[in-house]
């Protein structure tokens, strides 16, 4: 089925032609022309009715949208239609004709001209083949089907929330409300039955704009509402229904059946959250679904009265959703969106529509963290809570025989239930199905099969369908051309990791959507990278940092909030590079450690030992600096990759630790803070031969002291750069910082101040003002020279130990890791020093645009 997407009410009845017309007929004389015309009740001839406001202000423009039943009048046969609306004070009657149609929608719209208060009294429509019918609003409500006018109503402005009430008829002959905001009438081919979300694109559905996991794999939990229990014995009873049918056991056949049809679709991956007989609570449920990263929760149910009637008067199928509050809000919009597809391919099975409906509860212990109040189901409450959209779908009345015998009295109409839930949600989401050849970048099928041959044989729907299923869920390479473990793992990926995290079926989708077009590696060698979440706890002022995407979820479902990507680590290390996380559990704390002295001395004073958190890049990678704040008891380190963020963190009275340990040189993490400060310890950009060409192409090769460190060890400035690389290496310091450092304290080797060319001394080392001359270091060559250049700058930029002896007789001055930039340096290598770093820094810009 084709369709466009929806767009808000509001801006569905701006875009529409409107051009109403509004008459006063006295009271009684309306619809004279129809007077022999067939008269039926509302709930015998609409699907909704839809008032745009409950109050408007004198002069304010009112929408009314109606939806016959197609045994009635689809709005395509309607050539007229009048609405006759009356005036409780007056008792005049205003007859709007229509406005505007889509294929299943009539819009009337109207200025209230009058204040007071009004009811939708009656629908007059002529059709096509000449009858007509007259629909009578008296079996509704008046508070459903009434609006205010008042001379002192404020306006809704352009883009304002509008209040919206819905009734649709039920099989019990009863019109019922629901409430809905962001419906619309959707001037498609097929037009609408149902308030849906705005544009709903994914959470997408929502519309961002930015880029969401869900672009690439969506992550659907199938809910198999109640339980039952092995040998008959349920262990969370459904309904009882028609000839003793039970609900628990109807509802997984069905979701069985959605799951296997779902998995027929590409970018997407189906969790459940029970096994079969087991038990689980409401809210356990939905830990289960985000610890699996769900990017929704489809609740699958049966419907009943209950009272112990075998055979009740109502029918058809519904939808509960998430209702429109601004708490995570596009959980509204998504769960209304994939809400009315499943029902759209409910009803083309045959099942009444029934509607999208919300419903909420008061009571403290069910209020969301911002006090609004709590959707009243809880799978829908708990999912709002975790930001996903949580749905409950009601697909027939096991307790009406008509609906029995028509959609659930056998496995196939169970299974045919099932398979309309995932065209829905396929609908919603934009899922096509594929086969091998939609995902040949990424799947070679009989590479698979001999690699998998075991597990392939084991899958009766084959190898397709287990790589579907299991290979892209655990990382299964299925292709000599694209390694999906090096493709998560290749450090210029970052993007694609802070979307997917540990979903490994994401990376699948990403290449093919992107990363090829984007000419990104598919196959290589790369590390295997750990992501670090940030979260932050608003009522303790606490951060926490895991590589786990469970325990994420989990926290952000109790109230934390997701930072993001905080930084990337290795996944293995040595012994040294261990990060230990340990808990109090008296506060709450956490706290992060590499040394072996702190980390026992917190066990002996009651912290629990949780262990290696990740591994420390060691010094080649990007520092992370640690601060205390002396004057909390909760949160009182924090732990950032930003230069940014610790400088303004100092300012506000955090004490600096300087480094803790070093991160993954990821790009684009940290890059933000590139006004901050220019790393000195890291890999290296320019090779000797770049240095050495950026010399002479300055200064000339003549220029270079050949005549005194021919004897030195570096005849020329090859050998020098050379020399200067391996040293910088060594240790892990930028070997074009050296360099640029080293040209800049020496006028490019000419020296020609108080440090002399064959003193070796290349970074002035010694040369205090007090003391520039005799206080200068002297080295016996140049490598001695350049080795104490490199580490003196690690002791400002780590904490990390030399690799080599120490030949840097100032190195014991240093308060190691102060200075991890440049701009450091600035006021400690160079005094008073005004930009001493940001000279380098400039110079290291120029070397690199050279290469």
């Amino acid at each position: 089925m084709s369709r466009t997407a929806n767009v808000t009410r509001r801006d569905a009845l701006l875009s529409l032609p409107v051009a109403a017309g509004l008459t006063l007929a006295a009271s009684g004389t309306a619809y004279a022309a129809e007077a022999s015309s067939p008269t039926l009740p509302s709930s015998q001839a609409i699907r909704y009715l839809y008032l745009d406001r409950s109050r408007l202000s004198l002069g304010g423009e009112q929408n009314v949208v109606v939806s016959p039943l197609e045994d009635v009048a689809s709005a395509a046969q309607v050539l007229s239609a009048s609405l006759c609306i009356e005036c409780g004070e007056s008792g005049d009657s205003m007859i709007v004709e229509l406005s505007c149609s889509s294929a299943r929608a009539l819009l009337f719209s109207f200025v209230a001209e009058e204040a007071g208060s009004y009811v939708v009294s009656s629908l007059a429509l002529s059709l096509e083949d000449g009858s007509s019918v007259l629909v009578d609003f008296s079996d509704c409500d008046d508070a459903v089907r009434s609006f205010a006018v008042e001379e002192g109503a404020q306006a809704l402005s352009e883009g304002d929330e509008i209040a919206t009430t819905v009734t649709a008829s039920s099989a019990a002959g009863e019109p019922e409300e629901v409430a809905s905001v962001a419906a619309g009438v959707a001037a498609s081919e097929e037009g609408v039955k149902s308030p849906s979300g705005a544009g709903a694109s994914a959470r997408s559905l929502s519309g961002k704009s930015s880029e969401s996991s869900t672009d690439y794999v969506v992550v659907v939990a199938l809910d198999p509402g109640h339980s039952e229990g092995e040998n008959g014995r349920p262990t969370e009873a459904g309904a009882t229904g028609v000839d003793g049918a039970r609900e628990e056991e109807l509802n997984w056949k069905i979701t069985e059946a959605c799951r296997r049809e779902l998995e027929t679709y590409g970018n997407v991956q189906v969790v459940m959250t029970r096994e079969r007989f087991e038990y689980k609570t409401l809210s356990d449920r939905v830990i289960d679904a985000i610890r699996q990263n769900a990017d929704i929760v489809v609740s699958l149910h049966l419907n009943a009265i209950g009272g112990g009637d075998s055979n009740t008067s109502a029918y058809g199928a519904e939808v509960w959703a998430p209702y429109d509050g601004e708490y995570n809000n596009e959980t509204h919009a998504v769960g209304e969106k994939v809400g009315k597809e499943i029902l759209d391919e409910l009803e083309e099975l045959g099942l009444f529509w029934r509607g999208v409906k919300t419903r909420t509860v008061t009571g403290e212990s069910y209020q969301y963290s911002d006090g609004s109040i709590g959707d009243y189901y809880g799978i829908i409450r708990h999912a709002r809570k975790a930001g996903i959209p949580g749905i409950i779908v009601e697909h027939a009345f096991i307790d009406n025989r008509s609906d029995y015998e028509a959609f659930l009295n056998s496995d196939e109409k169970l299974a045919n239930l099932g398979i309309a839930d995932a065209e829905g949600i396929a609908q919603a989401y934009g899922l096509k199905k594929v086969g091998a050849e939609d995902l040949s970048p990424v799947y070679d099928e009989s590479y698979y099969e001999r690699a998998y041959a075991a597990e392939v044989a084991e899958d009766e729907l084959g190898a397709l369908h287990h790589f579907l299923t299991v290979g892209m869920a655990s990382g299964y390479r299925a292709s000599s051309s694209f390694d999906p473990i090096f493709y998560k793992n290749d450090v210029g990926n970052v993007d694609a990791r802070a979307l997917f995290g540990a979903t490994m079926a994401g990376y699948y989708y990403h290449y093919l959507k992107t990363g090829a077009a984007e000419g990104r590696a598919a196959t290589g060698t790369a590390r295997e990278i750990t992501t670090l979440w940030r979260l932050y706890n608003p009522y303790t002022g606490q951060h926490l940092y895991t590589a786990d995407d469970a325990e994420r979820n989990v926290l952000v479902y109790q109230g934390w909030a997701s930072e993001g990507v905080a930084w990337e680590a290795p996944r293995a290390g040595s012994e040294s590079d261990c990060v230990f996380r340990l808990y109090n559990q008296w506060s709450g704390d956490h706290h992060y450690t590499m040394g072996s002295d702190e980390r026992s001395q917190m066990i002996e004073n009651g912290w629990s030992d949780e262990g290696i958190a990740w591994y420390s890049e060691g010094s080649t990678g990007a520092p992370l600096y640690r601060l205390f704040n002396p004057y909390e008891t909760v949160g009182t380190h924090h732990y950032t990759l930003s230069g940014k963020e610790r400088s303004q963190m100092i300012k506000n009275g955090w004490v600096d630790e300087n480094i803790a340990w070093y991160a993954v040189l990821t790009p684009g993490l940290g890059e933000s803070d590139d006004s901050e400060g220019t790393p000195i310890m890291g890999e290296s950009q320019a090779s000797a031969a770049l240095l050495a060409s950026y010399y002479c192409s300055s200064v000339g090769e003549e220029t270079y002291p050949s005549s005194v460190y021919a004897e030195k060890g570096a005849a020329t400035i090859d050998d020098f750069c050379r020399i200067l690389v391996e040293e910088a290496k060594t240790e892990g310091v930028r070997a074009e910082v050296v360099f640029a450092q080293s040209m800049l304290e020496t006028g490019w080797l000419r020296f020609g101040g108080a440090v002399k060319v064959e003193w070796c001394n290349f970074a002035g080392l010694g040369a205090v003002n007090s003391n520039p001359v005799d206080g200068a270091n002297r080295f016996a060559d140049v490598r001695t020279g350049l080795r104490a250049q490199v580490q003196h700058l690690k002791a400002y930029a780590s904490t990390e130990d030399l690799v080599n002896e120490c030949v840097d007789v100032r190195f014991g001055y240093v308060t190691r890791g102060c200075a991890p930039t440049l701009e450091e340096l600035n006021g400690r290598w160079a005094v008073p020093g005004d930009g001493y770093g940001e000279n380098i820094a400039s110079m290291i810009e120029l070397i690199l645009k050279t290469a």
